[in-house]
């Protein structure tokens, strides 16, 4: 079976080869010398832009971005993922270039994290009104889950039973239009059991959260706790976090910067190779 072939800018190969070793072949491509070439990636950067702008001049600035090219090298079929660069300028039109990967479905950013052998999906919270996108999300970021793990992953929305919830009448609308397009399980959570001062409890959120999405690896939805929060809590509690990952995408794409950690490199280039395999 021939290497996985990596697209990445420059700036993050040293932490890439040091997390994963030299089996990925890793592509850092220079701005296109070949004229035909370099007029395929802006015509691809400006079809993908459209409704959004993107004249040629545009396009042209564009692949000077190192983030850009190496999408577009993914879309152009040079590369089996891509891993972008939050440092650079063009990371977010680039992650914005990727289209869902089934008809009328939808992308989303997706975090993943594992404690004692465990995994779970992190989707933000939308808090919009816009139920009907952040329902077709959820669904997309736990199908996502699924394919990475080689298991069945399902939707969750985890809510904290004690004290006042600004989010409750929001939630329970985002439920009932989750729940009309895949089964979709609420989670609710006495808080105290969870938080020691003021601190989450990793260890026992984590546990809890994966007794009550039994047959399924969760993929949750948590108003009233930061992802940030919890990273740092599962870090700390001797666990993994990857992402984000663009779920639903045409093609797989993680983003990263290169002053993170090498268990963080090491956890989301092992996501893109799974969901490689």
């Amino acid at each position: 079976m021939p290497p996985l072939r990596i697209a990445l800018p420059a700036s993050l190969r040293p932490a890439a080869e040091a997390a994963a070793g030299p089996s990925p072949q890793w592509l850092s491509p220079p701005l296109p010398a070949d004229p035909r070439l370099r007029a395929r990636w802006q015509r691809l950067w400006q079809e993908r832009r459209a409704g959004a702008g993107g004249t040629s001049a545009e396009a042209d600035a564009a692949l000077l971005d190192p983030s850009v090219r190496a999408l577009l090298l993914l879309l152009d079929q040079g590369a089996d993922a891509a891993l972008l660069c939050d440092a650079d300028p063009g990371c977010a039109t680039a992650w914005r270039l990727l289209e869902p990967r089934d008809p009328g479905g939808a992308c989303a950013d997706l975090w993943v994290g594992e404690l004692d052998g465990a995994p779970l999906g992190w989707l933000d919270w939308p808090g919009t009104d816009h139920l009907s996108l952040a329902a077709n999300q959820l669904r997309a970021a736990a199908d996502e889950l699924a394919l990475l793990a080689r298991r069945p992953a399902a939707p969750c929305l985890v809510t904290f039973a004690a004290g006042p919830d600004p989010w409750r009448r929001q939630g329970e609308r985002l439920l009932a239009t989750l729940a009309a397009r895949t089964p979709t399980r609420a989670i609710a959570l006495y808080s105290p059991f969870f938080f020691r001062d003021g601190r989450l409890l990793a260890r026992e959120w984590w546990q809890a959260v994966h007794q009550q999405c039994p047959g399924a690896l969760p993929l949750v939805c948590v108003p009233r706790l930061a992802r940030a929060e919890l990273a740092a809590a599962l870090l700390a509690a001797g666990g993994t976090w990857a992402g984000p990952l663009r779920a639903g995408a045409e093609k797989p794409v993680a983003r990263l910067a290169p002053d993170d950690a090498p268990a963080r490199f090491a956890a989301t280039l092992a996501c893109l190779q799974a969901r490689c395999a």
